[in-house]
Order: C-alpha cells, then structure tokens, then sequence
C-alpha cells in the first residue's frame, strides 16, 4: 500500500527536528502511526516484541536505544496484556457503530471487564472521564454486566480515585 502524505507530516518532522520526542494525539484510526513509522528511523513495538519484558526488568533505558526519531507504541496497553495474562483475562479495544472508542477493555474469561483510557497527562483525565461515562450509559444490561471498575492510565501524576468512581492510576504505579 502507498503511503498518502498528509499536511501534518511537514510539522511533525519540523518536531522532531527541534526536540526529538513528539507526542501524536488524535482521533484513532486518522493515520497518527502511519505518519509516525514515515518518519521514524526505528520502532520499538512495546506489546509485540518479546524482548521488551526482559529490558523492563533489568534496564529500561536499553529500550531508548536504537536510531532515532525512535517509535515507541502501546507501552501501557503492553502492561495491561502482562497484568491481564497473569489474571486469566484479556485486552481488547472498543468502538461501536456511534464511533465511541475506548483505548482497552480488560475482560476475564468469567465474564468480569473493565474499562481503561490511556492519556498521556493528567490534562486529558475529565476527558477521559466523560468517554468512559458514555460508555456505561450506552451498554445494554440485558447483554452485558456493568463494568467492575472504570480506569484512566496517565503517564504522569499520582494514582488516586475521583469522586465519580474512576480509579486514576499513573504508570509509575504499575512499575513503568
């Protein structure tokens, strides 16, 4: 397949070049990884390579190496498939007919889910919040249980659970 280039291409390399990391954020599925693998001189595919465990435990910084612009992706959906595995569960992503998009819903084989946004800061969270909200409001009870918990991963901040329920867990918390 031919890679189209997009408007957004002449910033992100001009990013790049001034600072060499860039957060991409976006509506999933609008082309952020394709721009992303156009520019980068390496990918480290977090959930999918299976020496990443080893470096996690012994050296993460091992991680960075490689040439540079380096693409890192799904670091916490790659913790989530380690806790989920060790919990008899598995990692899927949401989105139904509406669009609505949920970054990962952890379900165990028993039937128990829950629901995870994935943010980078803590400036996202209210956002978050609210998706996570519409997605309860829109589940049928007569197909499906309630979630048992709704979360927010951020890559920053503290872990702490808001008013309305949703756990708020930082990476740091799970050992990242």
């Amino acid at each position: 397949m031919t890679y189209i280039k997009r408007i957004s291409d002449i910033e992100l390399q001009r990013k790049l070049n001034s600072s060499g990391a860039v957060l991409i954020r976006g509506a999933k599925a609008c082309g952020k990884t394709e721009s992303a693998k156009q520019l980068a001189a390496s990918i480290l595919n977090v959930d999918r390579d299976e020496q990443v465990p080893a470096f996690m435990e012994t050296s993460p910084q091992r991680l960075l190496h490689g040439k540079t612009p380096r693409l890192i992706e799904s670091l916490a959906t790659h913790e989530l498939r380690v806790y989920a595995q060790a919990n008899d569960a598995k990692v899927y992503y949401y989105r139904d007919s509406s669009n609505l998009e949920v970054d990962a819903i952890v379900q165990k084989y028993n039937g128990d889910w829950m629901a995870f946004e994935i943010k980078l800061g803590t400036g996202q969270i209210d956002e978050a919040a609210a998706n996570l909200h519409k997605l309860v409001s829109v589940l049928d009870d007569k197909r499906t249980s309630p979630p048992k918990s709704l979360n927010i991963i951020t890559g920053t901040g503290v872990s702490y659970t808001r008013v309305d329920g949703i756990n708020v867990i930082s990476l740091a918390s799970l050992g990242v």
